[in-house]
């Protein structure tokens, strides 16, 4: 039961840079952090679980300006490797001229004052802490996922001194595979301040060490909590998970703390350890955040690629190194495509080029060039696709989307992979799909009848 004013312990590890300490390398951890939609929230607990892999958020943090000073100063200490003590020093001037610092108070919903916490040294080093464990752990789970084929076995870790909560020193050394349910909500943080981490062994490296490995099947258990929002009183009730360690009905149970039942590499990257791979083949860091945020279906993709579209269409100018993510390919599309003989990579971009090539006068003089608006909304488009087709003579993908105009559909070509003249341009920013063309056809000329070279692969019906 969390109570009404608790306050997680801010003891941490002073003068400790965590990109050194965990020995990670940050780019997968930055670019965690970047994918994250900012959210501005009063309570902690409204952002939970899986949502928090999503949306960066700080409690108290009203202002969006502050809040992007603190995820930019987050982003910083990642690719730099400074402490914490560097984080505060440089973020704490930037807070106090902004007025987020030190306390304020202000009239409830009950008609009561409330003295709010804003920012302190105490607060920061939490923010520090708890930010940079769960962005490098996320880093981590997709390192460790794209080798899960050498390496499946995954072995919990805590940090065994003074200050190691018993439940988490209870899950030391204990041994899971990669896709066993358990990883699910006790991959950590498990809570507030939480050091451990995870390693992962491969099969000999297991029998060297005579393990024997567990399963979370049948053991994974929940109950509820309550949460107080201590600016209103109101409690809330949430669910929690925990692993019961051993098979009888009083077997002790390890409980993650309330708002960590959920693992963030897995709600940040997708539990799909082929989306995983997929995702490491793009190697523009830019990109690859654009990628994590098309699968999260995070709503600033669609503003990011309406800015991206709009100075294409404007300017006119843009090759095809100027790209942007478009789409994240569902499992059974992709996997239907491996079928049929094609090896996409999942992650859909459309260059500057191919834009203009849609809007280009001979599309527009054919009748067929598209709407300004569905450039505009290109990956929306692309998630409403009401089918996705083979092109069997060009090896292509078709995705059919909607149109406003009657009885007639979007049609977008994509290639898979990337087109050979195109790969020269987009060889610095690693691999992936491509769309070639976007036109505006006729519907009935979707329909895969007799002897079309069209096949559906997937389909909404």
């Amino acid at each position: 039961m969390r109570q009404e004013g608790f306050e997680p312990s801010t003891d941490g590890l002073e003068g400790v840079s965590l990109s050194f300490a965990m020995g990670l390398p940050p780019k997968d951890a930055i670019s965690y952090l970047e994918s994250k939609g900012a959210k501005l929230t009063f309570n902690w607990h409204d952002v939970w679980h899986e949502a928090q892999a999503k949306a960066f958020t700080v409690t108290n943090v009203a202002r969006l300006d502050v809040l992007e000073d603190i995820r930019g100063a987050l982003k910083t200490v990642l690719a730099e490797g400074k402490t914490q003590k560097m984080f505060a020093k440089d973020l704490e001037p930037v807070l106090r001229a902004k007025g987020w610092w030190g306390k304020r108070t202000e009239t409830g919903a009950d008609g009561k004052e409330k003295t709010i916490a804003m920012g302190s040294p105490a607060r920061l080093k939490l923010i520090y802490r708890q930010n940079m464990q769960t962005a490098y752990m996320a880093g981590r789970y997709k390192q460790m996922l794209e080798n899960a084929d050498n390496r499946p076995w995954w072995r919990y870790r805590a940090v065994l001194d003074q200050r190691t909560r018993p439940a988490h020193a209870a899950l030391d050394g204990r041994v899971f595979r990669y896709d066993d349910p358990f990883w699910g909500s006790h991959y950590p943080p498990l809570d507030w301040q939480c050091r451990c981490r995870v390693e992962a062994l491969s099969d000999v490296g297991l029998a060297r060490e005579g393990i024997s490995p567990e399963s979370g099947e049948g053991r994974m258990v929940q109950r509820n909590v309550d949460v107080v929002d201590r600016r209103t009183g109101i409690v809330t009730t949430r669910q929690v998970t925990g692993y019961r360690n051993g098979t009888g009905p009083d077997a002790p149970t390890v409980w993650t703390g309330p708002g960590f039942s959920y693992n963030p590499g897995a709600a940040a990257y997708g539990l799909d350890m082929e989306a995983a791979r997929r995702l490491s083949l793009v190697r523009d860091t830019s990109l690859r955040a654009q990628a994590v945020q098309a699968l999260n279906g995070n709503p600033a993709r669609q503003t990011a690629w309406e800015d991206f579209a709009q100075n294409v269409l404007d300017t006119r100018r843009g090759g095809v190194a100027q790209a942007q993510v478009a789409h994240f390919m569902r499992g059974e599309v992709a996997a239907a495509v491996r079928e049929a003989g094609g090896e996409p990579v999942q992650v859909v971009t459309a260059s500057a080029k191919r834009l203009l090539h849609a809007d280009s006068a001979k599309h527009r003089l054919m009748g067929t060039a598209p709407a300004r608006a569905d450039i505009l909304r290109l990956p929306a488009l692309l998630d409403e696709a009401t089918a996705v087709l083979w092109d069997a003579d060009n090896a292509n993908l078709v995705y059919v989307c909607p149109s406003n105009t009657p009885g007639r559909v979007l049609k977008v070509v994509v290639d898979v992979p990337m087109r050979p003249k195109d790969a020269k341009g987009l060889a610095k920013l690693g691999r992936f799909d491509a769309v070639v063309n976007v036109m505006e056809v006729e519907e009935v000329g979707m329909r895969p009848v007799g002897g079309s070279l069209l096949k559906i692969l997937w389909s909404k019906e």
